[in-house]
C-alpha cells in the first residue's frame, strides 16, 4: 500500500504510517514538506508544557530516524516542495490508497490537492485531514475533532489501508 503524507513537519504522521503498513504487509510512505528535511532547525514549539526539543537543532531526517526503524518500518520517502508540485511530479509514479492531509490548512490548498490526487488514481484513496472543519457557515464552525478515531475506524471495513494504520 501506499499513503501520501502532505506536511512532514516533524514527522510523527509518517513514521505512524510507516510503522503500521510494516506491521500489516508492507508499503511505501511518501512525505511531502516545503521544508528540507537534511536543513538544521530549532523543532521548539510554543505550547505550554515542556518540549523535549527545547534548544536543540536537527534536521528533518535525524528527528524521524529517532523513532523510525530503517529495518523494520517501510520506507519513507522524502519530497521537498510545495504540495502541488510534488504531486504533480508523483502523478504516474505513485498510485495511493491513502492520502493524510496536513500542510496549507487553506480551502483552496486542499481542495487544490484532492483535485491532483484525483488525477493520480483510476481508484478512490482515502483522504484523512488534520485540523479540518466538517463545514464552514458564515458566523458558524463545527469541528472535526469528536469520536476521530470512532469514525476512522466505522470506515475500517471499507478501506482496507485504514484497518491496517488504525489498531
Amino acid at each position: 500500500d501506499t499513503v501520501i503524507n502532505i506536511g512532514t513537519a516533524r514527522g510523527f504522521s509518517a513514521v505512524c504510517a510507516a510503522k503500521g503498513l510494516a506491521a500489516t504487509g508492507g508499503g511505501t510512505v511518501h512525505t511531502i514538506d516545503v521544508i528540507d528535511p537534511d536543513e538544521e532547525r530549532d523543532w521548539t514549539t510554543e505550547k505550554k508544557v515542556s518540549d523535549p526539543l527545547a534548544g536543540q537543532r536537527v534536521t528533518m531526517r535525524e528527528l524521524i530516524e529517532r523513532f523510525h526503524d530503517p529495518n523494520g518500518d517501510v520506507p519513507i520517502e522524502f519530497h521537498t516542495d510545495t504540495s502541488t508540485e510534488i504531486l504533480r511530479a508523483l502523478n504516474g509514479e505513485v498510485d495511493p490508497d491513502l492520502v493524510f492531509h496536513d500542510a496549507l490548512h487553506t480551502y483552496q490548498n486542499v481542495s487544490t490537492e484532492i483535485g491532483l490526487v484525483k488525477d493520480m488514481t483510476d481508484t478512490s484513496p482515502t483522504h484523512v485531514f488534520d485540523d479540518c472543519w466538517l463545514y464552514r457557515r458564515p458566523g458558524r464552525y463545527r469541528p472535526f475533532r469528536d469520536d476521530r478515531l470512532k469514525r476512522l475506524a466505522e470506515l475500517r471495513p471499507l478501506r482496507p489501508v485504514l484497518g491496517r494504520l488504525i489498531k
